[in-house]
């Protein structure tokens, strides 16, 4: 059995895009002298969210598709696993979703105020 056979799934690429957007943050801390509040971490995270969305779904498998290599669907079920990217990417549309300002009204009909 090869070492790639082996190897636990790892969420790597996704962990070091959150190093790396923390980068952000830590400059603004050292320039500005002042720790920033929970808005910083909020974009960071709409950006962190779609790919740790898809180093999770890459490691799902179908029950008659697992090997040996250790895969989210083989840790957490066939049933479960499924739920972690679909949460990733949920988390991350929230944030974009624009929020309506007014009732749309069909063409032809008149508003009343």
């Amino acid at each position: 059995m090869s070492p790639a056979e082996t190897a636990t799934p790892s969420t790597g690429t996704g962990q070091l895009t959150l190093v790396v957007l923390s980068y952000v943050p830590a400059l603004y801390v050292r320039i500005f002298d002042h720790v920033p509040g929970a808005w910083m971490w909020v974009p960071l995270a709409g950006i962190w969210a779609p790919i740790a969305a898809w180093e999770t779904a890459r490691k799902i498998r179908a029950p008659a598709d697992e090997t040996s290599f250790q895969t989210y669907s083989m840790m957490l079920g066939w049933r479960v696993a499924p739920f972690l990217p679909a949460l990733f990417v949920t988390s991350a549309s929230e944030r974009d979703t624009p929020k309506p300002t007014a009732t749309p009204v069909p063409a032809g009909v008149k508003q009343t105020e």
